[in-house]
Order: structure tokens, then C-alpha cells, then sequence
């Protein structure tokens, strides 16, 4: 019997996946922190919010906000990632995980607080640590609950989660619109949220052009974008006919120019620029000329890895190479675009 669509509506997700046969999946600290690494890396690629979290030994919830229809794409790309980080670390093969992620649509507010009371409260059900006032010990659960005065999980919580667990699955049954072989809930059933971005149905066609010899353009920020609207990466990858490691890199390349970028900007370097400027791709050739112009010598080796020869010479060529201000910066370019350096 073939399994029912999962449901990527905008909003806030719990998800929920554990080791296979319940095998531990983060042994030391470092794995935890390497988990959540991979979860802020991707929260900007996917464009999401992580609201509550608790990381088990076996097991993890998260509570998401999203805001396109894109939660199947990052939940892959994150258990993904770290099932590779995971197998290489310890020298195992075969699945991590013991099938794909269960994520429940929270779609109405009244549950909202149950489910971060749920989620946080994990570490004392599974006896982790022995009471609410000791779960500050415990570094890999969220606190949002833990000051109010019924922070505690009692009987009358677990009766409302029966009760939120029964009626989420009638939830899907009476309230569900049909579109295609695809289930979506109506603005008014789920949470009212500021700034929901509408999901994006362009298809990849119009991200990429072509260039004059009919070769598809392959543009780190149009790759983003299409991650970002629910694009897996090998999907991109097939259709770029390239192959997904390319795309993995382009994507972190994209992220270091975006980090490098906001370090620059927090030197004071963008001093002419707006305070409350953001990275974008039209500003790579006025980083390459202030970091030219301003920046140490790893700064100007990390455009060289980013850009690339050809790109930092042409910003040199068009922005520095006349300016007498800049003789010694000049002069050693000069020497790296002969070769003699």
C-alpha cells in the first residue's frame, strides 16, 4: 500500500526520528553540537525557525516553523548530512536512522504551548534528569516552559495530548482541501503567523537561463533560492547535469560569501554603505574592492578561494589599478596576476 503524501503546509511542524532499533545516535557531546550545526546551516537555506528542540541519546524533537513548503527537503537534507557525519565518525555503514522522519502539522494555536511543554519535558519522562529543577543540567533541550508555574508534565497534560494525537489525524480527515494527490489545510485552520511566504511553484526552468551557447547557468544565489522553495539538491543536480556535490559546494560557497560578507560589515569596513545593509550577489564586486583595498592578507586570500582569479582581477583592474592611494596593495596584485607570485 503506498504511504500517504506527507503534509508540507507552512507552519509549525513536530518532528520526530530515532536511531534504528533505538540505537544511539549522539554519543558525545560533540555530535550534539555537530546535530545542531547542521540545523542552523540549513535554517537559513530552507528558510525556517527552530522553536523548541530536546536531543535524546536515541531519539530528537524538534519543533519547526516554516515558511514555504519545503519541510520534507530539509528534514532530508539534515538527517542526510548527519548520517554521513555519523557513519564515517564511528566506521559504520547501512541506515542511521530507522525510517523516514513522522512530523505532525500543529494547526491550531490551542495545542501550540502543549507541544513545546511536551517536547521540553522529555529528558525528565525519559529520566535523563529526575526533576523540572534540575533540567538546566541538561544541555540539548530548549527552555521556553521551564519559568512557568506549570512547567511540570502532569495527568492532565497526558489527557490532552491523547486528545491532540486522536484529533490530529481527524484533523487531516475533515479538514483537509484536496489539490492534485497533495493534502494542504486552509489559512484559517492553521496558526495565524506574521510574514508567511507563499510557496513557490516556478519551475526550475525559470532559475536557471542559458547562456549564449545554450549551457545552463549555474548561479550559487539561483541554487539557493530553489533550495529555499522546496528544490532538493539532487534534483537541482539533474537538472543542471551536474552532480550533487557540485551543488552541495556551490550552496556552501554561497554561505561563505554571506559570511564573510557580515564579518567585513562588523569591522566597520562598509563605512560608505547603509548601516543595515545585507549580503547580497550584486554586492560581491564592492566586497572584493574593500577587502582589496582594506582587508589583511587572509581577507584577500578568501576572495581569491571564493571569486576566483579571473573576478578579483577584474575588480582590481576596474576600481584600484590607477588609484595611487593603493601603490603597495598594487603593486603586490600585480605581481600575483603576472604569475610571479
Amino acid at each position: 500500500m503506498a504511504r500517504k503524501p506527507r503534509l508540507d503546509s507552512v507552519g509549525f511542524h513536530h518532528v520526530l526520528n530515532r536511531g534504528v532499533e533505538k540505537r544511539i545516535i549522539f554519543i558525545d557531546s560533540s555530535d550534539y553540537n555537530y546535530f545542531f550545526r547542521i540545523i542552523y546551516k540549513n535554517a537559513e537555506l530552507y528558510h525556517f525557525k527552530l522553536h523548541a528542540y530536546a536531543l535524546m541519546p536515541n531519539h530528537y524533537h524538534l519543533l519547526i516553523e516554516t515558511f514555504e513548503e519545503n519541510l520534507s527537503s530539509l528534514m532530508q537534507q539534515i538527517n542526510a548530512t548527519y548520517s554521513i557525519y555519523f557513519n564515517k565518525k564511528y566506521e559504520r555503514v547501512g541506515p542511521l536512522w530507522q525510517g523516514r522522519f513522522k512530523s505532525f502539522y500543529v494547526y491550531n494555536n490551542a495545542y501550540l504551548n502543549l507541544v513545546i511543554k511536551y517536547i521540553e519535558n522529555n529528558p525528565i519522562k525519559a529520566g535523563l534528569v529526575t526533576d523540572i529543577s534540575e533540567i538546566e543540567s541538561y544541555p540539548y533541550v530548549s527552555k521556553n516552559v521551564f519559568s512557568l508555574k506549570n512547567a511540570r508534565w502532569d495527568e492532565n497534560d497526558e489527557r490532552k495530548w491523547a486528545e491532540w494525537v486522536d484529533s490530529h489525524f481527524d484533523a487531516y480527515k475533515h479538514r483537509e482541501q484536496k489539490d492534485g494527490n497533495r493534502e494542504i489545510l486552509t489559512d484559517s485552520q492553521s496558526p495565524q503567523l506574521p510574514g508567511k511566504v507563499a510557496p513557490s511553484t516556478t519551475p526550475l526552468a525559470e532559475y536557471f537561463g542559458k547562456r549564449k551557447n545554450g549551457k545552463k547557468k549555474i548561479i550559487d544565489a539561483q541554487i539557493v533560492q530553489a533550495c529555499r522553495c522546496g528544490y532538493k539538491q539532487s534534483e537541482i543536480a539533474d537538472y543542471l547535469n551536474v552532480t550533487p556535490a557540485i551543488i552541495s559546494r556551490r550552496v556552501g560557497r554561497y554561505y561563505e560569501k554571506k559570511e564573510l560578507f557580515s564579518k567585513t560589515k562588523q569591522k566597520g569596513l562598509f563605512w560608505s554603505y547603509d548601516k543595515d545593509i545585507q549580503y547580497d550577489p550584486s554586492l560581491d564586486s564592492a566586497l572584493i574592492e574593500t577587502l582589496l583595498k582594506y582587508g589583511d592578507y587572509s581577507d584577500i586570500k578568501k576572495i581569491f578561494s571564493l571569486y576566483g582569479k579571473r573576478a578579483v582581477k577584474k575588480v582590481w583592474s576596474d576600481k584600484m589599478i590607477d588609484d595611487d592611494r593603493f601603490i603597495k596593495v598594487n603593486y603586490f596584485l600585480a605581481r600575483v596576476f603576472s604569475g610571479r607570485i
